[in-house]
């Protein structure tokens, strides 16, 4: 049994959450369907999550998670399996891996968020890096609507320390990651493998490929995470040596 558990991030994906959540709470349960879906569904501090039997390639697992950041509390909802899949584990599953993004990884959806990622990979790539800020001000790829954006956090000091970028080529069934960056004082502590981990996890069954164009001294973090140098080119970018990587999703 392997369960992929992934945030909804499409209106189709929201769509069959939905379904399984009339299927196992108003057909089997028969609770009223008008009370299914209320006001928190469509919140922005909402997430929804899919669990997906990747044997079968079907959805058999939903929940709902209504964070509430400033009160340092999540609450879990709307946790359904269906019927015909339950006893295989699914439910602790799915509650696992819900558990685990939450404590980890923020996607960034509002201005202050996005503001604070951008502060970060300042602070990394600028400050102790010396690259030229027009790399950070001038990326035309921030603003995509295709572009995700995400945030890691440490748990026990609740403060954002590492952060990275994915270009997501649905049609080619690509995902390029990039500004990967951990704030120095808190390297060594794993952030930047769970980071990378999450962020997989998430998109990895919208790709077949995770590619990333990495700088050739932190080559070996990559390799950590998995991922192969495509050749032996190695190149310069903004003065920095440069090395294409990949990995199969």
């Amino acid at each position: 049994m392997t369960l992929l558990v992934t945030p909804v991030t499409t209106p189709e994906e929201f769509q069959e959450a939905k379904n399984v959540r009339v299927q196992v709470f108003h057909i089997e349960q028969k609770f009223d369907q008008e009370l299914e879906f209320d006001n928190h569904d469509d919140e922005s501090t909402t997430i929804h999550f899919l669990g997906k039997d990747m044997e079968q390639d079907k959805v058999v697992a939903v929940a709902r998670v209504l964070m509430d950041e400033p009160n340092r509390k999540a609450k879990i909802g709307r946790v359904a399996v269906l019927p015909e899949c339950r006893g295989k584990g699914y439910g602790a599953a799915l509650m696992d891996s819900v558990e685990g993004h939450i404590r980890h990884l923020t996607r960034v959806t509002t201005p202050n968020e996005m503001q604070q990622a951008m502060a970060l990979r300042y602070r990394v790539f600028i400050t102790e890096q010396g690259f030229n800020a027009s790399v950070e001000t001038d990326d035309p790829h921030d603003n995509k609507p295709s572009t995700l954006h995400f945030l890691g956090k440490d748990t026990e000091t609740n403060e954002y320390v590492a952060v990275a970028r994915c270009l997501l080529d649905e049609k080619n069934r690509k995902a390029k990651f990039g500004r990967v960056a951990v704030l120095s004082e808190c390297r060594g502590k794993g952030f930047g493998v769970k980071l990378m981990d999450a962020i997989e996890d998430l998109i990895r069954d919208r790709v077949d490929m995770f590619i990333l164009s990495a700088q050739y001294d932190k080559k070996v973090f990559y390799e950590k995470c998995g991922y192969q140098c495509t050749s032996d080119e190695v190149y310069l970018e903004e003065g920095a040596k440069h090395c294409w990587m990949s990995k199969s999703a």
